[in-house]
């Protein structure tokens, strides 16, 4: 595996940062989550959580990326060694690997400063969910992720409940905050969904139902990458490199 540098992200490109990913059958690619890239210079991760990785059951997990042509699909776990297996947080849902980089490939990777302070996540601030709406006509040809809006309804413990939806499959998309003009618009990576929330039936009203999304905030992630695990990972990559 090669883990080349891809190109800078800009405010305008940040949609190429978020990765499909999905269960392979042999040619036979079935979608069951997502994730997205961080630039680690001159690596780059990519983080999604432990559901996504256990719902391919013995099958490999494979990312499907942008090129000039139709997308590609890149096995994450065939051929991949010890020393850069899976990097699984002790507690939250989420995991981590290095994520291989072709230059044929248009994909993008969120930078570091370019992560939004999970102290600075209060709520109503406005956010956004990615994902892609798999089964909606036009939108079965490749997979395009759609950008939907909500506020934080809370942060604490290391979880963010918000009201941005997360579609089904997408479990481990990015969560994103809008930034203003004047901090160079575009947007920040705040965080990785993790699940879809909604009211018991046993204490259901003949309210509207609710449906909230959980997510785990990016300092977790960077902590992830951070961790004497993470570390060596990177030096096991750069010395192959």
């Amino acid at each position: 595996m090669s883990y080349e540098q891809p190109q800078a992200l800009s405010p305008d490109d940040w949609l190429n940062a978020f990765v499909p990913l999905g269960a392979l059958d042999g040619q036979q690619w079935t979608s069951c989550g997502a994730g997205v890239l961080l630039l680690d210079n001159p690596l780059v991760w990519l983080f999604t959580t432990k559901t996504v990785v256990a719902a391919t059951g013995s099958l490999p997990l494979a990312a499907w990326v942008p090129d000039d042509q139709d997308g590609t699909i890149v096995d994450l776990t065939t051929d991949r060694s010890p020393e850069t297996g899976w990097l699984a947080h002790p507690t939250a849902d989420l995991i981590a690997c290095l994520f291989p980089v072709d230059p044929k490939w248009r994909v993008k990777a969120f930078v570091e400063a370019r992560c939004f302070p999970t102290e600075d996540l209060q709520p109503l601030l406005p956010v956004a969910s990615m994902g892609c709406a798999y089964g909606l006509t036009p939108l079965t040809s490749r997979p395009r992720p759609l950008v939907l809006s909500g506020n934080v309804a809370s942060c604490v413990d290391g979880v963010v409940i918000t009201t941005a939806p997360l579609l089904p499959r997408n479990s481990g998309a990015p969560l994103l905050v809008p930034l203003p003009p004047q901090a160079g618009g575009g947007v920040a990576l705040a965080g990785i969904s993790t699940a879809t929330l909604s009211v018991p039936e046993s204490v259901q009203s003949t309210a509207p139902p609710v449906r909230l999304t959980s997510a785990v905030p990016i300092s977790a992630a960077l902590g992830l990458i951070r961790s004497n695990q993470g570390k060596a990972q990177r030096k096991a990559a750069l010395a192959k490199a």
